[in-house]
């Protein structure tokens, strides 16, 4: 059985992305990947809801996942990208993944042998990251 993230942990990985994207990310950055969003959504019906009001805040507040499968490191490194560390949840690394507005944590697993868990965020969202 995976291990689910708390309630704490979601709430810590909220705060580190919000203080990375108010703190450290070009302002650029952030409106190339919202405009992604709305352009990628344009021919799909029925069409998915992306308020450009929407603050980053409100946005990372109402979209954080919580997927299994592949870990962190998996990704990074099947996809090439840049990751940097954008602070730490129970001494497990929150990742941002260069360029994709992408931000990962690995939840840690009960056991060994479970699934791979992992909290995350993208910019983009509902539209997939550029190089999904």
């Amino acid at each position: 059985m995976s291990h689910i993230s708390t309630q704490e942990q979601r709430d810590q990985f909220k705060a580190l992305i919000r203080k990375h994207v108010a703190e450290v990310l070009p302002e650029e950055e952030w409106i190339w990947l919202r405009e992604r969003a709305s352009d990628q959504i344009a021919g799909v019906m029925p069409r998915p809801l992306v308020d450009p009001t929407e603050t980053p805040e409100q946005l990372i507040d109402n979209n954080i996942c919580e997927d299994s499968g592949e870990s962190t490191d998996q990704i990074i490194a099947g996809l090439c990208l840049r990751a940097t560390e954008i602070g730490f949840i129970d001494g497990r690394p929150v990742r941002y993944l260069e360029r994709t507005g992408i931000y990962m944590w690995d939840i840690p697993a009960e056991t060994d042998s479970d699934a791979s868990s992992s909290l995350s965020f993208w910019i983009s969202y509902p539209s997939n990251p550029p190089g999904w």
